[in-house]
């Protein structure tokens, strides 16, 4: 428990990429992934592709500017100390786990000075607070051991 974590400076637009949603159609877990290739786009709203494994169910869209997650259930979202704990996907639950089990945490400085626009210093105070570093870990491993190892590249 003696690392260290520095903040380099990740916003959420760096995460994304993909999410891990509930399948609209089964409820299982899917993936909803950007079009790599889409040029002219802020990732934010770029198409995206959802496609099902387990029960086919397909769907071409694009993200009109809403909250994501909040037209399709997140997969990694859990009651944690009280509040709600979640990840779009399993880079951003990494980078989160990272910062929580990291008992020296340096914040994001870049030419201009020190920042707090990072995601890391947009977290919630109970993700930061000490006294609930077990409980968060304990809940990001529920989390990971909840994604279908076949299901992630």
């Amino acid at each position: 428990m003696n690392s260290k974590f520095h903040d380099e400076g990740k916003s959420i637009y760096d995460f994304l990429h993909e999410f891990y949603i509930k399948c609209p159609q089964c409820g299982k877990f899917t993936v909803v992934k950007s079009f790599p290739n889409e040029r002219g786009s802020f990732l934010f709203y770029k198409k995206r592709s959802l496609v099902c494994n387990n029960c086919g169910f397909v769907k071409v869209y694009r993200n009109s500017g809403g909250v994501i997650g909040s037209d399709y259930p997140l997969w990694l979202e859990v009651n944690c100390c009280g509040e709600k704990l979640w990840s779009y996907n399993l880079k951003h639950l990494e980078y989160i786990e990272r910062f929580v089990s990291a008992s020296i945490r340096e914040g994001y400085c870049d030419e201009h000075g020190w920042k707090n626009n990072s995601m890391v210093s947009r977290l919630p105070k109970w993700i930061k607070e000490r006294k609930n570093r077990d409980e968060i870990l304990k809940c990001i491993k529920r989390m990971k051991d909840s994604i279908p190892k076949n299901e992630i590249d």
